[in-house]
């Protein structure tokens, strides 16, 4: 066996072992994630706005589910041809498709959040940036006392 065929096995298979093994010993974590809504008092909402925000949230969430599907079967399949030693190309391509998938998501809550954005009055979204500051500084303390 070549120096070079040896080399890539050995990275793959820890490619395949990392891929098996660490979804065994990860803590289950079910992430609850506070919206818009939870401060529905704080920023004074009225009863358009939250339903204006509940048809964009329920969007959101339902994309955000089909392409996390696509995205679980995509990391199976991944698993699959590393498991089978595929050609590297076919890998390559469908690991740089799981981070499409990936990028779809973020841009998809951007889009979310620009149209939740557009209900609210100047006043209500300067208060909400001020709370996902202050929330994301608190997420970053909390990480660092870890």
């Amino acid at each position: 066996m070549s120096e070079r065929r040896f080399f890539l096995l050995l990275i793959l298979s820890w490619m395949v072992f990392f891929l098996i093994v660490t979804p065994l010993y990860a803590q289950p974590r079910r992430m609850v994630r506070k919206t818009i809504l939870d401060y529905r008092s704080e920023l004074n909402l009225n009863d358009n706005q939250v339903k204006k925000i509940k048809k964009y949230l329920a969007g959101f969430e339902k994309q955000s589910q089909e392409l996390r599907t696509r995205l679980r079967l995509l990391n199976q399949e991944i698993r699959s041809l590393l498991g089978k030693e595929a050609g590297i190309k076919e890998i390559e391509n469908k690991i740089r498709d799981s981070f499409k998938i990936k990028a779809n998501i973020v841009i998809a809550e951007i889009k979310a959040g620009r149209h939740i954005n557009k209900t609210l009055t100047s006043k209500q979204v300067a208060k909400w940036k001020e709370i996902r500051t202050k929330a994301i500084k608190n997420k970053l303390k909390g990480r660092r006392a870890k």
